[in-house]
């Protein structure tokens, strides 16, 4: 059973620990649930929470060699959340509900930490994540050693094969999108359209030419020949 403790200790607020962890992994969290324990006299509690840190902190470590060599890959784009929401559940699982729990139901009165250099903390760690990461993918684009190629991506709107006289090789030309080719489908007849109209236009001038030249010829008395038989 676990002991009431008498003393006023000076403790972070448990609640923000946990959700802070969320954003800052267990390592931020487990510190401060160190260093909460050790308050309360829990040496035990203590050693467990800084197991916890130094779990999380191999286990981010694997995940950035992971992002770094598997970057190319697009489910990395979305596997970070689902790393820190799985890392923090089963911290939480496991150990941080812990000190919840006993602070609510055996600690009535403690002093309030302050919490804002401990957000300085996490934030320089996520700094410092980035940092590595971008050195180490610097140093990969460096030396030209990538042992997973980007995939080539397949044409998403088929293709036209086509084979000209004298090539040995077919052409592969990849369709447009669906929206490009109505766009290219309404210029073109846009266009059609356009030149039907300047066609009429020319030979309606053409034929208001020929009147103006019959005229001309009637009036000055010479006979205008019958175009039909």
């Amino acid at each position: 059973m676990a002991k009431v403790t008498k003393a006023r200790p000076k403790l972070y607020n448990p609640k923000w620990i946990c959700a802070a962890a969320l954003i800052f992994t267990p390592i931020f969290g487990g510190l401060l649930q160190a260093r909460n324990w050790e308050q309360l006299g829990m040496k035990d509690e203590a050693r467990a929470s800084r197991f916890w840190v130094r779990s999380s902190v191999w286990l981010v470590g694997l995940y950035l060699v992971m992002q770094t060599l598997f970057r190319h890959e697009p489910v990395m784009a979305y596997m970070g959340p689902w790393f820190l929401l799985v890392l923090w559940g089963a911290w939480m699982a496991t150990h941080g509900r812990r000190q919840l729990a006993h602070v609510r139901d055996f600690v009535k009165d403690y002093e309030l930490l302050p919490f804002g250099k401990t957000m300085t903390m996490g934030i320089l760690g996520w700094v410092l994540y980035g940092m590595l990461s971008f050195t180490i993918t610097l140093a990969l684009m460096i030396t030209g050693f990538e042992p997973f190629e980007e995939p080539v991506k397949a044409p998403e709107n088929g293709v036209i094969i086509r084979m000209n006289p004298g090539d040995e090789k077919p052409t592969v030309v990849e369709l447009p999108p669906p929206e490009e080719a109505a766009k290219t489908k309404s210029a073109e007849s846009a266009e059609s359209a356009q030149s039907a109209e300047e066609a009429k236009h020319a030979e309606a001038q053409v034929e208001a030419e020929q009147e103006a030249q019959a005229a001309a010829q009637t009036d000055a008395g010479v006979p205008v020949p019958d175009e039909k038989p």
